[in-house]
């Protein structure tokens, strides 16, 4: 108990720091619609470059219920957002940043076999809000169908800045869990990927590079022989060091209904 309320701490000061640092608002500044293109109530642009949203970022989600994930953020410079919670949730979106603060349109995607309390669904919209310093950090809340459903703070990883290629990504990938569940990924020189796990689930697809100065690929798989999980997924990777674990793949890909994700380091 006493960890959870230390981290509790942390968190809600950093927060309160932060949202100090902040601009106030102003009648401009207004929710994104989600398209990625200029706002036509806003006349702004989305921010790209070094002042911009893209990134790899590592930090913690606190539930309302007072609980804490551990979790990555991956943004590409014009605001595609994936966030994956170490419990294998996934919220992707859009992210649209002015001055020091940002705001986000999201769709929540529950861990397999899991649903939402406020709808009794695997998938449910929402939105963020908070403060951002670009490279540095970002901090907010989100509300999933209204009601309000997390605090969160990210901080930047550098690792986003390594020049990369898809020969970089060659090699296999597994992790398994406690209870014996091993999912496995292989990937070639050229960005093909495989992909198997114990329960007979097979993966097949492509990985291909966004933009060669930043650590962060396309990834577009198709999976078959897993039940309700069959179809077309797509989303974005990156080569991390997560949790000090050297070079590990995080991936974030959704499809129609579901989502699939994981944190899996090269064997």
């Amino acid at each position: 108990m006493g960890k959870i309320w230390v981290r509790f701490l942390f968190l809600a000061t950093l927060l309160l720091a932060l949202a100090g640092c902040g601009s106030s608002s102003s009648s401009s500044d207004r929710s994104s619609d989600g398209s990625g293109d200029n706002d036509p109530d806003t006349g702004n642009a989305p921010i790209t470059g070094s002042q911009g949203p893209g990134g790899i970022w590592l930090g913690e989600m606190m539930t309302e219920a007072g609980g804490f994930y551990d979790a990555a953020g991956l943004i590409t410079e014009d605001g595609e957002l994936h966030i994956v919670t170490a419990d294998a949730e996934q919220t992707v979106g859009t992210i649209r940043v002015s001055g020091s603060n940002f705001t986000a349109t999201l769709t929540a995607y529950a861990a397999d076999g899991e649903v939402f309390e406020q709808n009794g669904k695997n998938i449910i919209q929402g939105s963020a809000k908070g403060t951002f310093v670009a490279r540095k950090t970002f901090a907010g809340s989100a509300s999933l169908g209204g009601v309000p459903a997390s605090q969160f703070l990210f901080l930047y990883d550098d690792l986003y800045e390594r020049a990369t290629s898809l020969a970089s990504l060659s090699g296999t990938y597994s992790k398994s869990d406690s209870t014996g569940y091993t999912q496995t990924y292989t990937i070639t020189s050229d960005g093909s990927v495989t992909g198997s796990d114990t329960d007979g689930c097979a993966l097949n697809g492509k990985l291909s590079i966004l933009n060669s100065n930043y650590n962060l690929f396309r990834i577009r798989v198709t999976v078959s022989n897993c039940d309700d999980l069959n179809g077309e997924y797509s989303g974005l990777a990156a080569l991390t060091d997560w949790n000090g674990l050297v070079d590990t793949l995080i991936v974030s890909a959704t499809g129609p209904t579901f989502a699939i994700s994981g944190f899996i380091p090269r064997s």
